[in-house]
């Protein structure tokens, strides 16, 4: 593992406005852009992928009646659209950035390999990777977990609405724990929902830690990177 490459999850809801009427908050998309600006300058190499729930999710319009193939496509080409929008802003802001996609989409970014993504790293730029698998019936978690791997990155940040892994859901339940550090077996036992349970099964045969952390709180990408004791991990 490159123990200066690390991989930032962001969920594609992160980029809806408050008031969800609109999917990508363009005050929230520079939030974010000064996050990442402020871990890139400590000198890592960063792969960042975008969840497409802002725009739709795959899963949630094949039980309303979508065959699962199609709505799954869709919720994987809702992940190029926000990616096309991270890449932009970041170029904007001075910071280099090249989008990937695993589904070809060649008049918008080239195709996704490993090799490709690894040089656009060693040029030290950003790679964000987009479409998640290609194929359906897989999460963008699980695609988090296996560019990881493939671009040999020491760990996965997934930035979400909580601040760590709790043993029931913070914003319900005033008595939830936090775990500073809990086991792949433990969320698997526990049902614990932070993650796809195919991702975390994945990233407990790899040994890949996953550090969870609001991504919302201005300087805690960065927090995270830096004070290992901040962290709440999956490993």
């Amino acid at each position: 593992m490159e123990h200066n490459t690390i991989l930032l999850k962001l969920s594609g809801e992160a980029l809806q406005s408050i008031n969800k009427d609109a999917s990508i908050c363009y005050d929230k998309l520079n939030f974010f852009i000064e996050e990442i600006k402020s871990v890139k300058a400590l000198g890592y190499k960063i792969a960042i992928v975008i969840g497409g729930g802002n725009i739709l999710r795959g899963a949630n319009i094949s039980s309303n009646g979508l065959t699962r193939t199609k709505a799954d496509n869709m919720g994987m080409l809702a992940t190029i659209i926000n990616s096309i929008a991270v890449e932009d802003a970041l170029n904007n802001n001075g910071v280099p950035a090249v989008l990937l996609s695993a589904i070809e989409v060649n008049k918008v970014c080239d195709f996704y390999t490993a090799e490709k993504a690894k040089q656009i790293l060693e040029e030290n730029k950003i790679v964000i990777i987009a479409g998640g698998l290609s194929n359906p019936y897989f999460s963008t978690d699980t695609a988090v977990v296996l560019r990881a791997l493939e671009i040999n990155a020491s760990s996965v940040y997934k930035g979400t609405q909580v601040d760590g892994v709790y043993d029931a859901d913070p914003n319900k339940n005033s008595n939830a724990k936090r775990y500073s550090q809990i086991s792949y077996d433990e969320v698997i036992l526990n049902k614990l929902g932070i993650m796809d349970m195919t991702a975390i099964l994945l990233a407990q045969k790899e040994k890949l830690p996953i550090i969870i952390f609001d991504i919302h709180k201005k300087g805690n990408f960065k927090l995270m990177v830096e004070d290992s004791s901040k962290r709440s991990t999956i490993k």
